[in-house]
């Protein structure tokens, strides 16, 4: 019985033995698993951070699309009001060219009609020796009419210098 005993003993020494190795190996086993958790979550945690920081950057990057576009939207809306205006400095530019060239048109039709006036004055002083003060009257009318009409042909052509340089300006402002 002693002997059953002693082998009983080695034997549950041995379990003994095996169970404590087994124990220190799970021991071993848990440390690990617990570093690998915290592994784990500090893995976690640092993709939680990235996450937000991906966030943060993509909701700047928005903006930063709606402030271009509102820059886009402002530039645009600047270059039609410029090319209004280029237009309307055209439509301008054909008026006064039109009220320049009707004006010039006047001014020469005056003058030729002066010349007519002056024409038939000299052909009247002419005719009758006893009409040249009225003729001289004619004349001096008609003078005065060339004169008023080559000085509205020199506004006009002024007014129409004026017009291009204004034209010229604003199509360098453009």
């Amino acid at each position: 019985a002693e002997s059953l005993a002693a082998t009983a003993a080695a034997r549950a020494a041995a379990v003994e033995a095996g169970a404590e190795k087994r124990l220190r190996k799970a021991e071993a086993a848990e440390r690990r698993l617990e570093a690998d958790l915290e592994a784990v979550r500090e893995f976690q945690r640092n993709k939680a951070r990235e996450v937000t920081e991906i966030k943060t950057e993509r909701e700047e990057a928005r903006k930063d699309v709606e402030r271009a576009l509102a820059e886009q939207t402002n530039a645009r809306e600047a270059l039609a009001r410029l090319e209004t205006s280029r237009l309307e400095l055209k439509t301008e530019e054909r008026n006064a060219r039109s009220r320049s060239d009707f004006a010039i048109e006047k001014a020469r039709r005056e003058a030729k009609d002066a010349e007519v006036r002056e024409l038939k004055a000299v052909a009247a002083e002419a005719a009758a020796e006893k009409k040249i003060q009225a003729a001289k009257a004619i004349r001096d009318e008609a003078d005065r009419s060339a004169r008023a009409a080559a000085e509205a042909a020199r506004k006009a052509e002024r007014d129409a210098d004026e017009a291009r340089a204004r034209v010229a300006e604003a199509a360098r402002a453009t």
